[in-house]
């Protein structure tokens, strides 16, 4: 059996776009609760401007303890549904509360992680960065 070890919450980015996808990855050796199928667990996600839902991240193999889960977020429910309602400068609290409690040295019962939502979209300033790479300086 695996040691059990104190749960943590991971993201790719602590700064998002209003409309892009959020990774999460979470580390749970004790939600590992069946060995011969991929497990899944619940994760609480509420943001400052009010909006609040509950994504299931899913174990990324057999066995793993590793899950991970994606969480689209949108300026506009209205127009994108099934998104995340954010608004920029708003700030995403993620938080997981383990169904075994494990034993650390805070004893805590809830995991969470803040990411910050900017006024802007990363994938647009990587476009615009690209075409004025192609602009000769003269």
């Amino acid at each position: 059996m695996k040691a059990l070890l104190s749960p943590e919450i991971s993201v790719a980015n602590y700064l998002v776009g209003v409309r892009e996808r959020l990774v999460v990855t979470a580390k749970d050796s004790s939600a590992n609760t069946n060995p011969n199928r991929k497990d899944m667990i619940p994760l609480r996600v509420k943001s400052d401007s009010g909006a609040q839902t509950e994504i299931i991240l899913t174990e990324t193999g057999m066995n793993t303890g590793i899950f991970t889960g994606m969480l689209r977020l949108t300026p506009n429910k209205k127009l994108y549904a099934g998104d995340f309602e954010v608004m920029a400068g708003d700030l995403i609290e993620l938080t997981y509360e383990p169904k075994r409690l494990v034993k650390t040295s805070t004893h805590r019962k809830e995991f969470s992680k803040t990411v910050e939502v900017g006024a802007w979209d990363p994938s647009l300033w990587l476009i615009r960065n690209s075409m004025m790479s192609m602009i000769p300086l003269s």
